[in-house]
């Protein structure tokens, strides 16, 4: 399996060697305008991909770029810390995966789409590399630690089929369901938590 833990910190912020101004510091770590506008971009284009005709209002894309790239950061380098290990592999799938989810015909068609709005392909691994980095330390870290009682599950199935009778599959995908949204909050309320230990600067 191929490393690539350490070079996503280094892409991710390589564009400061393009001089580019520094636009936030999360503890250590720099944050520039050009990665800060490439997010924008990207946050655009795919609202419009979804949507055609969405409305825009790139004030309040903006403030949600800053904070989700502070979250970025923080969630990098919590997963690199806790050696979740990212390899070419894993990568390949995820974006193939992307690829499908988003309705894209193939990872070229995907890469014409980031050219086309003017994303570079690089900006936007970096970005994946962090998202996908931090599943995996949810999958592996937080899920196992998730019990779903007999009463929650029994629960959460009524509500979704009444008074049928679901099959042993119907209910774990219900299981699945469950420990998957208990995973998510876990793992927005320990973000929450390590935000505090990172002092931020907004430039």
């Amino acid at each position: 399996m191929i490393r690539i833990i350490l070079s996503v910190f280094i892409t991710l912020f390589a564009h400061c060697a393009k001089a580019d101004k520094i636009a936030l510091i999360v503890g250590s770590y720099p944050v520039t305008e050009y990665e800060i506008n490439q997010r924008i971009l990207l946050e655009v284009a795919m609202m419009r991909h979804k949507e055609p005709k969405a409305s825009i209002n790139r004030e309040k894309i903006k403030d949600m770029v800053i904070n989700a790239m502070i979250d970025d950061v923080i969630k990098l380098d919590y997963a690199i810390k806790s050696k979740i290990n990212l390899s070419e592999e894993d990568l390949e799938r995820a974006m193939q995966s992307f690829v499908v989810s988003m309705q894209f015909k193939s990872l070229k068609s995907l890469k014409d789409f980031l050219l086309k709005n003017k994303i570079d392909y690089e900006s936007f691994l970096s970005f994946a590399k962090t998202e996908i980095m931090w599943s995996m330390l949810i999958n592996y870290g937080i899920v196992p630690t998730i019990n779903i009682s007999i009463d929650e599950l029994n629960a959460a199935v009524k509500v979704r089929y009444g008074f049928k009778s679901p099959g042993d599959r119907q209910v774990e995908e219900v299981r699945a369901m469950l420990i998957e949204e208990k995973a998510t909050i876990t793992a927005r309320r320990m973000l929450g938590q390590m935000k505090k230990l990172y002092l931020i600067e907004v430039l």
